[in-house]
């Protein structure tokens, strides 16, 4: 899982991995306290449905924007499907080195609204911008900042996380005026928290967004459009990242190596991604490493408590991980062969049934989409 903007220096804005305002509630996750649950038992309003297309597509490493329709980027960061009402209506790939074309993409946002899709080329430091339905090119916006995620703020403003290769301080996260260019950072960022929020660690709900900033401290904040405000802080315990990796500048050798080392060897746990906030309740996915194995855990919070749980689907062999939550809702794409999903010694729930059924229908393999909501298992 990969974002823009400017601020005003004030001491509520947590620069380093180890500063927390102690009236911030700090809930307790304890991850090694995890339970299986299935997706039959906890889910409603379940929706199973193929991604029409006339031809191979390739697999989805992410997709973004609502219901009826979105945009998907494939895991080879080169080609893009827009998506409508689970049809594939275009693609785009435009790889080479002409003044329109890309080498990558490494970030989407798309505004249902206008029809615009903002598409971020790392080689070319560059927004690029499409019209839909057909990827028509609209311009392009040249960034200072190299951009590891970003969202629709809303019609007229980006939220990005930008980060600088030569100063880890100036790196955060910046709102990104579309119409004027303007950019301003809301937010600092140190090493660790840049590199691991992406566009899922974002909600929105009524005009506000919660944004999670991993690292040690793993604050919540809550953006009215002013201030960031701390809003509560998740605590893994020993599995906190180490603050030492925090703040270290990530062009350089010797701290590449000591974060590659770390992240490869050391168990830990960081991010809220998919985050949703709900009047008391907090809800979040991530991927802790544990035992040199990354995870997949869906984690409920509610007050001070925490319940992490590890969710399949009855008879797959398959770990749930969301691609995208609207309104309550979580979508994601279910790709690749049917045969190898299938458990050999395990009966297929009516849910699994109903998925391998949809996927067998399908030409070239092409995925299907589900959709559901969780109950509340607190």
């Amino acid at each position: 899982m990969k974002t823009h903007f400017s601020f005003l220096t004030l001491a509520l804005v947590f620069a380093s991995c180890g500063s927390h305002s102690p009236e911030v509630p700090t809930i307790k996750n304890d991850i090694l306290d995890v339970e299986e649950v299935w997706l039959d038992d906890i889910a409603t309003d379940i929706e199973i449905q193929p991604i029409v297309a006339d031809y191979p597509l390739e697999t989805f490493l992410t997709i973004c924007g609502n219901d009826s329709e979105f945009v998907a980027l494939d895991e080879n960061l080169q080609t893009l499907y827009y998506v409508v009402d689970n049809r594939v209506v275009s693609k785009l790939k435009t790889v080479g080195r002409g003044p329109r074309e890309y080498r990558n993409i490494t970030g989407i946002a798309y505004s249902a609204v206008d029809k615009t899709l903002y598409a971020y080329s790392p080689d070319r430091q560059s927004i690029y911008c499409y019209k839909m339905p057909g990827f028509e090119f609209a311009g392009k916006r040249d960034l200072k900042q190299d951009v590891n995620a970003m969202i629709m703020l809303d019609d007229k403003n980006l939220l990005l996380t930008g980060y600088d290769y030569d100063s880890c301080a100036n790196s955060g996260i910046y709102r990104y005026n579309l119409e004027s260019g303007a950019i301003d950072r809301i937010i600092e960022a140190n090493y660790i928290s840049k590199t691991y929020t992406s566009a899922s660690s974002f909600c929105k709900k009524s005009g506000i967004v919660f944004f999670a900033m991993p690292g040690s401290g793993n604050t919540i904040y809550k953006y009215d459009g002013t201030v960031p405000q701390p809003y509560a802080r998740i605590d893994f315990g020993r599995f906190n990242f180490d603050n030492d990796l925090c703040n270290i500048d990530g062009d350089k050798t010797e701290d590449m190596i000591k974060y590659f080392s770390y992240t490869e060897e050391k168990d830990f746990a960081i991010g809220c991604y998919f985050l949703d906030v709900n009047g008391s309740s907090i809800t979040y996915w991530h991927s802790p490493h544990i035992s040199k194995k990354y995870r997949s855990y869906y984690t409920v919070c509610k007050g001070k408590e925490s319940r992490n749980c590890s969710i399949s689907i009855t008879g797959l062999n398959y770990k749930l991980f969301p691609m995208m939550i609207e309104n309550g809702v979580y979508t994601t794409i279910i790709q690749g062969d049917w045969e190898s999903k299938i458990k050999p010694d395990e009966p297929l729930s009516p849910l699994a049934q109903r998925i391998v059924e949809a996927m067998k229908k399908q030409n070239d393999y092409n995925p299907v989409l589900l959709r559901f909501r969780l109950k509340d298992i607190f």
